[in-house]
């Protein structure tokens, strides 16, 4: 039986196991305390959004005030700067935030922690971030979205978790009721075992 390096050195004649890559020197002091230029060699005034945010979050590991204007102006990066760079609100982006349903909600739910009236007129035209909004941060009815929930795939749901009856208030529609281990029971059968 051929010994471990001489059976290594054989294969790797035959070309059969590659070489390995060869090692990269890394700076020994931690990415994030390093004070580096801005990406590419570009002005701060530049950058867009995304750079901007990359370089406050893997750069500098904080704030990076040249950079948020750029970051204001994009709801998705000023959403996540908030969350991730901030950790807290970010009023310069609140305004591009609140323009979208899906950011809106986030923002509401990870960063403010708490109702956001600001951004419930654009959470307000759609039914899943609406019933989101509902469930998870007022933790009750969002009247105002309700009119948006009503006829999606969601309205049966929420009847169900803020309704006493079937029937839903708003426009009147009916649906199928979750009615425990028992599963869906029609509203017509509801009706008449309840009559």
């Amino acid at each position: 039986m051929l010994r471990r390096a001489g059976r290594d050195s054989h294969i790797r004649l035959l070309g059969v196991l590659r070489a390995r890559p060869p090692r990269i020197r890394r700076s020994r002091q931690p990415r994030l305390l390093r004070r580096e230029a801005p990406p590419h060699g570009r002005r701060c005034g530049s950058m867009t959004a995304k750079e901007s945010y990359n370089h406050a979050l893997l750069v500098l590991g904080g704030r990076f005030p040249e950079g948020e204007a750029a970051i204001a102006s994009d709801a998705h990066w000023a959403c996540c700067y908030a969350s991730d760079v901030i950790q807290g609100r970010f009023p310069e982006g609140e305004a591009a935030i609140a323009s979208n349903a899906r950011l809106a909600y986030w923002y509401a739910l990870v960063v403010i922690k708490r109702r956001w009236p600001e951004g419930e007129a654009a959470i307000a035209t759609d039914a899943k971030w609406a019933f989101y909004y509902a469930q998870y941060v007022l933790g009750g009815r969002f009247p105002q979205g309700e009119a948006a929930i009503c006829g999606s795939e969601w309205c049966s749901l929420y009847i169900e978790m803020h309704f006493d009856s079937p029937q839903h208030v708003v426009c009147g529609c009916t649906h199928d009721v979750g009615w425990g281990h028992f599963g869906s029971v029609s509203v017509s059968l509801l009706d008449r075992l309840l009559a």
